[in-house]
């Protein structure tokens, strides 16, 4: 039986081991379980508009101002026993129609560093990549019950998204219901009433259909009414009026809805007249108030040939004052008489065309009559008149519907040196009509002249048309030129109208005109060489002069004849290079008589050709050189001592050895061909005299064009915007070309300083490029002034060298940053206004262009304007001061959030175990914060008070372990650790005390002499002997020197000395540990006026420290082992405290033990060295009893 006791004895204590170590595994870091919070802890919004400080309904039509702003107001919260950890992150979108400016937005859930925020566009979303995105991501000390806050928004109209005038913006869903707030927007309308005409066709319309876009602003009016002021030729249709809904979206416009449903006459409104005795004008009246835009329309007819309309309505009602609108209609009509012609210069007839009633007018027959007059040199053609009716198209063109016979068309007798015919038609006509007929010259014609016709209306009105008709005996034309060889191609046409020709001759002549025939060029077309005899002037025969034809018999067939002359061939001057005229005389005879005509043909060569060479130049912008090209002797004149000067301008070097002489080749077209290779040096020579003239002198006398390149260089000279140079060719001294001008921009010329700015979330970006032009400027500096609303950011100034490419943009180059201090210098001074400027100044001259980058804090509200100018000044050739300035209108948005857990306390009240009434103060106990994955966290030690009270304050909602660190003076610990839920404001746990017992000292006893021992007697049969009690080994305390009153265990017998004063102190310690990768919070006590701060910073994260002691310490990424840092806290008289803590950053364990082995119990921890050694001691006795059983059964 003993045996199975001691059995059960061990098998008790070993269970009791095994659950003991069971509860020490939930004290063990669980994996890592961040993540994303899917479940919305959104729990209300709300929003509200201001407008410069002043609240904006939302009852009512908000017409949106870039000065509003839209505050979204959020508040969220976590569930109980939620189970989020530090690092998770929630999601939510702002509505699509805000937005934030100045920038993406950040801030902390303030309160208690609950975590922070971030708002900020979302460029990866494809549908809506400018809607707002707002995260937030929270600390480890969500792990608590009731943990909320609040997120507000300061936000702009995201214009873009808010189309329609009433809009659903939903803030957030909770549950299946949406907080929604319906708004109503005003367009954007510079009148709540707009009219409009237009007329059912451009030209001889015969109605005006009009419309009223009425409450465009959509203001609710009660009685509203339109009136329409209907002018004199206009009579309304009022079977034609129709009210109908009109769509108006925020841009201000309009649309209707196919689907929309006219307003009904007799319930939504009535139509009546204005005034009585007023049956033109018309007004609609609504029967109810009216919040939306509607459109009316009708129609109008004419009632008179007017061809400008005005038209004006008016809304007016109760809530609003009266706008009205006033539409302009121009009616175009066709013509009632125009005329056209045209000419056949073969057959010399001319077809005329007579428009009649173009504007469709009713014409009674009685004045339905034209007369139509032309010369009399002319004459109808039999057959040719005919009279085609007419429809008009909306453009007003004409379409011939069919020829039509109403009509008669007597002839006019000729007068004043005019014939003619009339047209009358026989019945009233409506319709346009169109006549046509020809006439032809009664005798040939000798010369050209004009033939005028006029056609006139019956009333007197009328219309005059001029033919010109040309002379076919003879006519000249110039055919081609060819530049290469300086030759023109002519040619002449004889008798085109095939008429009877006698004695025929033409003299070509070419006096004065610098042309010259070229033999054997000469030929003609239609006739037999035995035809004609050509004769030149003089023996032998001079091509200068031109030649003569003479017919030997009369000719009644047309001919043609060409020939080709050089142009100035060994002659050229400035005097006659700019036109050669070239006349032909052709006299003949015939049944009228003797007759001469004049044939004349010019030519203008090109500008190569006038100027006998040309001129164009380029500019390298990365070289800062100029290249010049000039070709001269164009012409291939032969010239002695040709010479070309050409002054170098605007301060140009020539470039040594640039210059080079080639050949020219002129092509046919008039372009150039440049030799491949340069003439040799022995060709020419070029000097640059003292008046910075460049000489180009040919050696020997030239007879073919040269092309002269060289270039210049501006570099080291003030750069203007152009350069311009003239260069001239000369013989001796007399110049044998015009002058030879050209012209080349420089890119960026003449400018020193241009300045761009934009805004870039709190600051603004400003970018100067100085000096473009690349100027060569000694003690050049930047005078920069800036506007209030601004604050330089002084270690934002960079200045950098640029490239410079061949078209002359300029950008940074990144690689050639110049060095502050020593490549120039920056002053920065603040004025009394609050507004500052620097000035920039270069340590040496700059010839190049530079580009400064800086940035300004920006001080100014939201809307307010911001201003930066600058100027460059420097000295160089000549002295320069240029300025630019740039104006930004500030956009700014904000947030800010609060995040905390509704707060208890804990109030420890510590008595004896036997008496209640005995209050224990000195008792040291520690409370843990117990996180949902088992994580816990070390909190504050407190003790107890002279009355036995400790209270733990403003603890989060959660749950908690009390541990006894200390017990109270004669009492032992209790080593029970309490699991106490923080769930009230003030929750009360009596912790009680065991007393420890009070072992007296006893003195020693002499025991004296032992008695002479007497005969045993017989003994008797033993009894069964009972166990032996051991009464220990007894111990001579020896003799004591004070017997006194026995000492209680456990209260010191020795009084402590006085301390000293302490040195500086060492700073209290604290141990922390935290998993890779994982935030740890803690907090410092800060008195009240106090100040905490971070002192030595750690090396392998960072930490920060709030207002109320809050810090928060984050370890690298990927870092473990040992870290440290202080946080130093100031009370109100600067008193400092500095407290150390040293941090383990451990490996976070897959779940299980911690991988520490055995580790020494901290003071006041559970230790299971009490438990083993009774484990072991049980064991022993039991050990003891089976062995004392069977000693008695073998001595049986």
């Amino acid at each position: 039986m003993v045996k199975r006791i001691g059995m059960v004895v061990i098998g008790f204590l070993l269970l009791l081991q095994s659950v003991n170590g069971l509860n020490r595994m939930n004290e063990v870091n669980a994996a890592s379980n961040q993540g994303v919070i899917e479940e919305n802890i959104l729990t209300s919004a709300s929003m509200n508009v201001t407008k410069n400080g002043a609240e904006v309904p939302l009852d009512k039509p908000i017409e949106i101002d870039d000065n509003m702003v839209v505050t979204l107001n959020y508040t969220w919260e976590f569930p109980d026993q939620h189970g989020y950890v530090g690092g998770d992150t929630f999601t939510f979108y702002l509505p699509d129609q805000f937005k934030i400016v100045g920038g993406p937005l950040s801030g902390v859930l303030t309160d208690e560093s609950i975590g922070t925020y971030t708002a900020s566009t979302d460029p990866s979303d494809p549908t809506s990549p400018d809607r707002v995105k707002v995260v937030m991501t929270f600390s480890q000390d969500i792990d608590a019950d009731k943990v909320g806050g609040t997120l507000t928004f300061n936000t702009k109209w995201n214009k873009t998204k808010i189309t329609n005038t009433t809009e659903d913006i939903k803030l957030v869903k909770i549950g299946n219901d949406w907080t929604t707030y319906t708004l109503h927007f005003t367009p954007t309308v510079s009148n709540t009433i707009e009219k409009k005409g237009t007329p059912d066709k451009s030209k001889n319309a015969k109605n005006i259909n009009w419309t009223i876009d009425a409450n465009k602003k959509l203001d609710t009016v009660t009685n509203a009414v339109i009136t329409d002021l209907i002018p004199v030729g206009l009579e309304l249709d009022p079977a034609s009026i129709r009210v109908t809904p009109l769509n108006v979206n925020l841009a201000g416009q309009t649309s209707v809805d196919p689907a929309a449903i006219d307003l009904d006459p007799t319930t939504d409104y009535t139509v009546g007249k204005t005034g009585a005795g007023n049956d033109k004008d018309f007004k609609i009246t609504f029967t109810h108030a009216i919040t939306s835009a509607y459109r009316i329309q009708y129609s109008t007819k004419l009632t008179q040939r007017i061809e400008h309309f005005e038209n004006t309505a008016t809304l007016s009602g109760d809530e609003i004052a009266p706008a009205s609108t006033t539409a302009t209609v121009n009616i175009g009509y066709g013509k009632l008489l125009e005329k056209d012609s045209s000419y056949n210069s073969t057959t010399q007839t001319i077809t005329w065309k007579v428009k009649y009633n173009y504007g469709e007018l009713d014409i009674p027959q009685v004045n339905a009559k034209l007369i139509d007059l032309f010369n009399d040199s002319q004459s109808l053609v039999p057959g040719s008149l005919k009279v085609y009716e007419m429809t008009i198209d909306a453009n007003g063109n004409g379409t011939r519907v069919g020829e039509v016979h109403n009509y008669s068309a007597p002839t006019i007798p000729a007068a004043n040196n005019k014939v003619g015919f009339g047209i009358e038609f026989n019945t009233d006509i409506q319709s346009a009509y169109e006549i046509e007929y020809q006439t032809q010259p009664v005798e040939p014609v000798y010369e050209g002249t004009t033939i005028t016709n006029t056609v006139t209306l019956d009333g007197g009105d009328s219309v005059d048309r001029g033919q010109w008709i040309n002379q076919l005996f003879g006519s000249k034309s110039r055919v081609s030129v060819d530049y290469a060889t300086k030759t023109v191609k002519w040619k002449i046409n004889i008798n085109g109208n095939n008429l009877p020709m006698n004695a025929l001759t033409i003299k070509d002549s070419f006096l004065g005109s610098k042309l010259e025939l070229l033999p054997g060029t000469l030929t003609i077309n239609g006739l037999n060489p035995s035809d004609y005899n050509v004769i030149y002037d003089g023996t032998p025969a001079d091509y200068t002069k031109g030649f003569e034809i003479q017919l030997n018999h009369l000719i009644s067939n047309a001919f043609e004849i060409t020939y080709e002359t050089s142009f100035f061939k060994d002659d050229w001057n400035v005097s006659t290079a700019n036109n050669s005229s070239n006349k032909a005389v052709i006299a003949w005879t015939d049944a009228q008589g003797s007759h001469s005509i004049n044939a004349t043909a010019s030519f203008d060569p090109n500008e190569e050709t006038k100027h006998n060479g040309f001129k164009n130049g380029s500019y390298n912008p990365v070289t800062k050189l100029i290249t010049w090209n000039v070709g001269v002797n164009y012409n291939g004149k032969a010239i002695n001592a040709a010479e070309l000067v050409d002054p170098l301008l605007a301060g140009q070097t020539l470039v040594p050895g640039s210059l080079k002489v080639y050949g020219m080749t002129v092509k046919n077209g008039g372009g150039v061909d440049i030799d491949a290779t340069p003439a040799d040096a022995t060709v020419y020579t070029s000097t640059v005299d003292a008046d910075n003239k460049l000489h180009v002198k040919f050696t020997n006398p030239i007879t073919t064009p040269y092309y002269i390149t060289f270039q210049t260089s501006l570099d080291n000279k003030i750069i203007a915007d152009k350069v311009e140079n003239t260069a001239l060719l000369l013989e001796g001294t007399s110049p044998v070309s015009e002058d030879l001008y050209a012209k080349v921009t420089i890119p960026h010329g003449t400018e020193y300083v241009s300045k761009t700015g934009k805004q870039n979330g709190s600051k603004i970006d400003w970018t100067i490029d100085i000096n473009r032009g690349q100027s060569y400027v000694l003690d050049a500096k930047l005078i920069d002034d800036s506007s209030d609303g601004q604050l330089l950011i002084d270690n934002s100034f960079h200045l950098y060298q640029t490239n410079v490419a061949p078209n002359g943009d300029v950008t940074k180059d990144l690689s050639h940053e110049l060095v502050r201090g020593t490549d120039y210098t920056l002053a920065i001074t603040t004025a009394n206004s609050g507004g500052q400027s620097f000035v920039l100044t270069f340590a040496n001259p700059i010839r190049t262009a530079y580009i400064l980058e800086y940035q300004s804090s920006i001080l100014a509200e939201d809307g307010e304007p911001v201003s930066n100018s600058v100027r460059f000044e420097g000295t160089g050739v000549v002295v320069t001061s240029l300025s630019s300035e740039k104006v930004i209108f500030i956009g700014s948005s904000s947030g800010s959030g609060t995040g905390s857990g509704i707060r208890g306390a804990l109030t420890i009240l510590k008595v004896d175990e036997n008496d209640s009434s005995v209050v224990l103060p000195g008792a040291v106990f520690q409370l843990e914060r117990k996180l949902s994955n088992g994580t816990l966290l070390a909190g504050t030690q407190l003790t107890t008070d002279a009355n036995g009270k400790v209270e733990f304050a403003n603890l989060r909602y959660g749950n908690y372990i009390l541990k006894e660190l200390t017990a109270p003076v004669g009492y032992e610990r209790n080593a029970t650790e309490v699991t106490v839920t923080i769930n009230s404001a003030n929750k009360i746990e009596t912790v009680t005390n065991k007393k420890l017992p009070v072992i007296p000292w006893i003195p020693p006893v002499d025991p004296g002499t032992p008695p002479t021992p007497t005969t045993p007697t017989t003994p008797t049969t033993p009894t069964t002997p009972t166990t032996p009690i051991d009464p220990g080994t007894v111990v001579n305390p020896g003799k004591p020197t004070d017997p006194g009153t026995p000492v209680v265990p456990g209260k010191p017998t020795e009084k402590p000395e006085t301390p000293t004063k302490p040195g500086k102190p060492t700073p209290p310690k604290e141990t922390v540990k935290t998993p890779v990768d994982q935030p740890k919070s803690g907090k410092v006590d800060v008195p009240k006026g106090g100040k905490p701060e971070v002192g030595n910073k750690p090396k392998h994260g960072k930490v920060t420290v709030a207002p109320n002691g809050k810090w928060d310490y984050t370890p690298n990424k990927g870092y473990t082992g040992k870290d440290s840092f202080t946080i130093i806290v100031k009370d109100k008289d600067g008193t400092e405290e500095e407290i150390l803590f040293d941090v383990d950053v451990d490996k976070v364990p897959l779940g299980g033990l911690n991988g520490d082995g055995k580790t020494l119990p901290k003071t006041g921890e559970a230790s299971h060295l009490p438990i083993q050694l009774a484990g072991m001691g049980l064991i022993t006795f039991g050990a003891l009893l089976l062995l004392r059983r069977r000693f008695s059964s073998k001595t049986e």
